[in-house]
């Protein structure tokens, strides 16, 4: 796997699955390059597959809420766009991915 696009760091949340099924949502707020958040997830105990890049920079946002647990990660930096971290609020969403269990 590679990042063949000009090089750049940033936030970055990326979603991807391992060979069990298993989704895994993939969030730094800390700037990496494309092709390091690759070797990252390939050294992983399991490796994970099927990798989609969400977004990155200031943009990039988790947000989960269930019965137990609250999670809110915001993105910050971009290194041609945005090379600060001052991020402190989310960013207007262009796309949203909402999770029902079927039970």
């Amino acid at each position: 796997m590679s990042w063949n696009k000009n090089p750049q760091w940033c936030s970055q949340l990326i979603v991807a699955k391992d060979d069990y099924q298993q989704i895994y949502f993939v969030f730094t707020r800390s700037p990496y390059s494309h092709n390091e958040m690759i070797q990252f997830m390939a050294k992983l105990d399991r490796p994970l597959r099927n990798a989609i890049y969400m977004e990155g920079g200031p943009q990039t946002s988790l947000f989960v809420d269930t019965k137990n647990d609250r999670i809110e990660k915001l993105g910050s930096y971009v290194s041609r766009t945005y090379p600060v971290d001052t991020n402190t609020e989310f960013w207007r969403l262009p796309n949203v991915i909402g999770i029902k269990t079927k039970y």
